[in-house]
Formats: C-alpha cells, structure tokens, sequence
C-alpha cells in the first residue's frame, strides 16, 4: 500500500527515490533490473530492505547486505545473489552463520567467496573452514565435537564436558531449540552451543563455542526456519 502502480508512476516522474520495504517482501522483477537493493541488519536481525532508484543506486541491479555492528561501524557484503558455494567435505574446525542480511541478500555465496569458507550443507546456510574469520559478516564458532543428533549422546557429552548453560540453534533440521536447550541443561560451569543442522544428508550436533565477534552476544535461540 499503496498499489504498484502507482509506486511506478511516482518513479517515474521522481526517477532518483528510495522505497523502504519489508525484509522479505517480494521485489519486483521491473525494479530488481534497476534498482539497488539494500538489506539491512542490526543485532542480528535483518530489519528492513531499501531498494535506491536513479543517482540513488550505488550498484543499479545489484544486491547489498548492510550490516550496522554499532553507531558507527557497518559492515557491507556486496556481489551475485546467485553465486555458487564451495561444499565442504567434512565439518572443519570452526563453523559460521551469516548473518541475517546477508542471508535474506542470498549472498551466502559472495561471502563465503570473500572469506574462503565452504557450505556445510545446501538444506542450511551455515558456512566452515579450518582457518578462524573474525567479521562482522558472520557469527563464528570453534567446533568441539561434531555428534549424530540423538539426544542420549547429547545428554553424554554435556554431563562428560561439564557443561551447565547450552545454547541451541538449528537450521535445516526440524526441532524445537528451546526444549532441546532445557533437556540439556547440566549441572557443570561450561557454557557451549549446540548447532542442529545437517551434513551429507544427515542430521548432526555440532557441539561449539562463540569465538571472536560474536562471543559477547547475549545468549539467543534460533527462531523456527
């Protein structure tokens, strides 16, 4: 609101504008060949997207991630949303997410280009690599274990590390974070992060921990895909 039409009829007589959308509303195809479109995120939440007409459009047909890391810093992720990813043959020492902008950008592909990681799996966006990335672009964790998803082996691990506050996420899989958080919930001083996802067709616990930016997030649980 209000109608298409009367949006192109606005831009056409004011070529050089700026639309202010929901993340994940639909683009236009007549708008996607012109215009810039800008997803942009803050506190891990893609909150809105910006598509730029005319002298406004840094990148006319491009696609841009903007993430706002504080007042003062942001963080941008450019390129194809339809650039392919590397796949990983096995879970490397540390995995990431990318954040939500570049995901609702689906610039997972650019990114992992940019940083030299590999996709775990094409069912989830959680991106690996041997090698520790610190940027604002992702979400990193160092990899302790990587488990079937079966809750006795789960409850294990957490009673043998002497972990006490878990954090769960998952993608690609489905299950519900919060129970699964309660239900391993220990009586030790280690705090961690199960990651529920999938690898070769199947469902694992990548059993981990925050490192480098994302470490002094608040703990979180990752909404339902």
């Amino acid at each position: 609101d209000p109608p298409g039409e009367v949006l192109d009829d606005w831009l056409a007589r004011h070529p050089a504008a700026a639309i202010k959308l929901a993340p994940a509303a639909n683009v236009p195809a007549s708008w996607r060949q012109r215009a810039e479109c800008e997803w942009i995120s803050r506190g891990g939440e893609c909150r809105q997207l910006v598509t730029w007409f005319g002298d406004l459009a840094s990148r006319p047909g491009g696609s841009v991630a903007t993430i706002l890391a504080t007042s003062e810093a942001r963080r941008q992720v450019t390129g194809d949303p339809d650039a392919p990813l590397a796949w990983a043959e096995k879970i490397g020492r540390y995995v990431y997410e990318p954040d939500a902008a570049v995901l609702a950008a689906h610039l997972s592909g650019a990114l992992a280009a940019e940083l030299g990681l590999a996709g775990i799996d094409r069912e989830t966006a959680y991106l690996t690599s041997d090698r520790p990335v610190i940027d604002a672009a992702v979400a990193g964790f160092e990899v302790l274990a990587v488990l079937p998803f079966q809750l006795k082996v789960l409850r294990a691990y957490v009673r043998q590390h002497q972990f006490g506050h878990v954090e769960v996420k998952k993608r690609g899989v489905n299950c519900d974070p919060l129970a699964l958080q309660k239900q391993l919930r220990g009586a030790g001083s280690e705090r961690g992060v199960v990651l529920i996802t999938r690898h070769r067709a199947k469902s694992i616990a990548i059993v981990a921990r925050r490192f480098g930016l994302a470490s002094a997030a608040a703990d979180t649980v990752q909404p339902p895909d």
